[in-house]
């Protein structure tokens, strides 16, 4: 192997150490484990307290992740702004979806196979929130797991309403697998990867 492709091979080894700790798992899983808990009690406490995982996401990551790998800036210019154009193509879709959900409360101007549609299957159009934000991270850390959860989150829901479950409990599951998944990430994390001495 040329010296330039074990370079490639070590970077890319690293960078998805980087991503072995869960808590970006942990950070969607929550998310969307709140968002059915607050379907549920119809309590939007859980909704908020969902969301505070983005803003701590970043604290925890400089407090469990770097002290133990270091820091390491692993994307040149060029990878950050295709990322970032990425991550804005991916926002705008979730726009979308989100102008779509106000349509579907309007429903009185749709075709009315259209609007049958939507009152059936409206729940994937909010699992697609949850979806395309995975999609993202995916695309953003190479990290497989990522989009094998957006297929779960839409499948889920998809059998979910196939079998008439109520829709918090259909959203609560993926929600607490993948936070789940997220938490054994982090305790293998934590156990494979001491703190680097100073």
């Amino acid at each position: 192997m040329s010296p330039k492709t074990d370079l490639e091979l070590l970077r890319k080894k690293a960078y998805f150490s980087y991503h072995e700790d869960g808590l970006l798992d942990l950070m969607i899983g929550l998310s969307i484990l709140g968002f059915g808990l607050d379907m549920a009690a119809d309590n939007a406490a859980f909704l908020v307290a969902s969301w505070i995982w983005v803003v701590v996401y970043m604290p925890l990551k400089n407090r469990i992740t770097f002290p133990r790998l270091g820091y390491v800036r692993f994307d040149d210019e060029q990878d950050t702004k295709k990322r970032l154009l990425l991550l804005l193509v991916i926002g705008v879709v979730v726009g979308l979806l989100f102008f779509g959900m106000v349509v579907f409360e309007s429903q009185d101007s749709l075709p009315v196979s259209f609007a049958n549609w939507l009152r059936t299957y409206h729940m994937m159009l909010i699992g697609g929130l949850f979806a395309l934000p995975l999609l993202g991270a995916w695309l953003w850390t190479a990290v497989h797991r990522f989009w094998i959860y957006a297929v779960l989150l839409e499948v889920l829901i998809y059998v979910g309403i196939q079998i008439g479950l109520e829709p918090a409990v259909y959203t609560m599951l993926p929600g607490g697998v993948i936070a789940l998944l997220g938490l054994v990430f982090l305790l293998r994390f934590l156990h494979k990867y001491p703190v680097l001495a100073e």
